[in-house]
């Protein structure tokens, strides 16, 4: 090779010569793979393995804690050495985030070192921007980041938010900061100031702060900040960067950085149920339940951390009337999870940016607000929409669509208020369940021939689980038998069409025909064989934070599948969608989560309700008021009178119903199914207007 230099300019430079698919990084695994599982190193290899696992216990599953991703690492910590030793002139030590010498061993493998100074020395670094950001993207998945709740920020995105709410001179941190993104394009508008001098750059520059719970992404963090200010003597910013939980920050870490200006990140994008540690578990709920933005019971596995990220940290490090600026999912405006959270108490001059195109997989928002100890109401909230270009397009205020209590409702335009039916629960309302958690739907959904009349040979039905997620893809069980007295009918969303169910499903329960529950000593010998078999299963493979000690637990949850009743009618409507659907449904079948029911015996009541829950009028006002996909009771949230025969407009919806299911059966295998009902659903929609309105 000729001494010329490969200049790198970027992140993506490097990551071409180091990352993933470099020759370099492939050599590199291969000496430290061929290092590890030495039968000599094996001791330490266990021990530092065993060290690594207790750092990242808390942020990824156990499965991802594999030689894969350790040996990951231990290639990003050798590569900081050599940027360290090479380029920077300072010793790992410094900034080293893992203690214990986790990977001093890394020392001894001299091969990579030669391997890695040898590349080093062949480039020249002409950057100034972040170095290492595109290399850790490249290098752990974007399945295994986002487990984590890490979702890269733009570029673009964090320079228009700073540019929004940093002046020179803010002491400014960032609670959740990554690879730095934030802290990197703060610094980079201090460095370009013309009206600076070299000594108030220095000094500024000492005034940026993060703080995150990763160590590999601390590390990324300072080598960044560190190449980026190496032209600043009097700039010690690595030692601004602190390995710790913002959430639950140590007294000595909060004192060093003291009282802040403005608050900026994006924090991760968890929820509860998606913490691997109890530990972990039992802390956000403490903070939410300190900061009052607690969801209730049912809504407490989907509590959003950034939600306390946005209320905690201004606590602890907000001066009065500081600022905060998140970036945080849109589910926040919506979701039910979120109703206390948008009291914003303790908070003004609360503004939202809503982006026309869609930056994540999830949809986003920025969310800025003033810290305040002592604050007013909030609403109406401004609202921005902007472009691609990150510009504002449009300008508009945000009301809630209506209050109970303390529980904020979804955020609306002020605009569509007035178009709005009146909030007042209907009769329904509080007889009206969600189906019963029919899951995992691997181990109880199963298709099956008859052996004889009391005996049926049983599989995994793969229609019924072909969306089911690890672990439960796999089939646990082939040809077993089973008694046909625990066979059941099942209905779930998928099969939901307006006016009709298209089929149904088959689970095995341990129930009677009454849907109560037979111990397992009771049950008939091959079933009892089959339970304890999938129970077995399900113990086996169940979350380490679930509270369900076995699969019944799990599958009665809240008592969901024993209060159906087999001996009523059902109208069933979806759980989740873009528009509301309902049909009526027959005796003795059960209903799954992804649908919620109203049960009676009498079925003209089912038909009645069912055309009104099929109608635009009310899928208009739903649309007003509900989160993003999930209707849940919202429906009877406005005030659907109780059916009575005595009301020629409630006998014709009912007849109306009943008319568009025979033509939904009749032409169901047709396309556009509406177009044979468009004359009915025109006549629905109109008695719908005149009952609710």
């Amino acid at each position: 090779m000729s001494g010329k230099k490969i200049k790198i300019r970027n992140s993506k430079d490097f990551s071409n010569i180091f990352g993933l698919e470099s020759l370099i990084y492939k050599k590199s695994i291969k000496i430290l793979k061929h290092y590890v599982l030495e039968d000599k190193n094996n001791k330490v290899y266990r021990n530092s393995k065993e060290n690594w696992k207790s750092y990242f216990r808390y942020l990824y599953n156990e499965k991802d804690l594999n030689l894969d991703l350790f040996l990951k690492h231990a290639y990003l910590v050798s590569l900081s050495k050599i940027i360290l030793k090479v380029i920077l002139c300072k010793n790992f030590r410094e900034i080293n985030p893992f203690k214990g010498g986790i990977f001093s061993w890394l020392d001894e493998i001299k091969e990579l070192e030669e391997l890695i100074i040898n590349k080093s020395t062949h480039i020249n670094l002409d950057i100034k921007e972040d170095l290492l950001t595109d290399l850790y993207q490249d290098m752990i998945s974007s399945s295994i980041r986002h487990s984590i709740g890490e979702f890269y920020t733009p570029k673009e995105l964090a320079e228009v938010m700073i540019d929004d709410s940093y002046n020179l001179g803010d002491k400014t941190l960032d609670p959740a900061c990554g690879s730095g993104i934030f802290l990197i394009e703060i610094i980079k508008k201090i460095l370009s100031s013309s009206k600076l001098s070299k000594k108030n750059k220095s000094l500024y520059i000492n005034k940026i702060f993060g703080i995150d719970i990763n160590p590999i992404s601390v590390l990324i963090t300072k080598i960044n900040l560190l190449l980026l200010t190496r032209n600043f003597d009097e700039s010690n910013i690595s030692n601004n960067i602190f390995f710790s939980n913002s959430l639950d920050i140590n007294n000595d870490i909060s004192t060093r950085i003291g009282k802040i200006d403005l608050i900026i990140g994006n924090p991760p994008w968890l929820v509860y149920r998606d913490l691997e540690s109890n530990k972990y578990q039992v802390l956000m709920k403490k903070i939410a339940e300190k900061n009052n933005i607690k969801p209730g019971a049912k809504d407490i596995s989907n509590l959003e951390i950034t939600t306390l990220f946005f209320y905690e940290i201004p606590r602890i490090f907000l001066k009065n009337s500081g600022k905060i600026f998140f970036v945080m999912t849109a589910n926040v405006l919506n979701g039910s999870q979120s109703q206390k959270f948008r009291n914003f108490n303790g908070f003004s001059d609360i503004i939202v940016w809503d982006f026309q195109d869609k930056l994540f997989n999830i949809k986003n928002i920025a969310l800025k607000a003033r810290y305040q100890k002592r604050s007013e109401k909030p609403y109406p909230i401004e609202l921005r929409v902007l472009d691609d270009r990150f510009e504002i397009i449009e300008k508009s205020k945000l009301v809630p669509a209506y209050v109970e209590g303390e529980k904020i409702k979804k955020l609306i335009r002020k605009e569509d208020k007035p178009n709005l039916l009146p909030v007042k629960k209907s009769y329904y309302y509080k007889h009206v369940h969600k189906g019963a958690d029919l899951f995992p739907r691997a181990l109880i959904f199963v298709e099956f021939e008859r052996k004889n009349n009391q005996i049926i040979i049983a599989n995994r039905d793969l229609d019924a689980t072909a969306r089911s997620k690890k672990p439960w893809k796999k089939t646990y069980f082939k040809n077993v038998e089973i008694e046909s007295n625990y066979i059941f009918k099942a209905i779930k969303g998928n099969l939901l069409v307006p006016f009709n169910i298209n089929g149904v499903y088959r689970v095995v329960l341990p129930i009677d025909r009454n849907y109560q529950r037979i111990s397992i000593e009771n049950l008939k010998p091959k079933m009892k064989t089959f339970y304890n078999k999938i129970n077995k299963i399900y113990i086996e493979n169940k979350k380490s934070t679930t509270k369900f000690q076995n699969l019944w637990e799990n599958i009665n949850y809240r008592n969901k599948l024993i209060k159906q009743d087999p001996n009523l009618f059902k109208v069933v409507y979806n759980e989740a969608g873009t528009n509301l659907k309902a049909a009526v449904v027959g005796k003795d079948i059960i209903v799954d989560y992804t649908l919620l029911y109203y049960q009676t015996p009498n079925i003209d009541e089912c038909y009645y309700l069912c055309a009104i829950l099929n109608s635009q009028f009310l899928n208009k006002n739903l649309r007003i008021i509900k989160s993003s996909r999930h209707f849940v009771k919202r429906p009877f949230k406005f005030e659907i009178p109780k059916y009575d025969p005595l009301k020629k407009f409630h006998i014709k919806l009912k007849d109306l119903a009943h008319d568009c299911e025979d033509l939904v059966r009749k032409n169901q295998n047709k396309e556009n199914i509406t177009s044979y009902i468009k004359s009915r659903l025109s006549e629905i929609e109109k008695l719908v207007r005149n009952i609710l309105q």
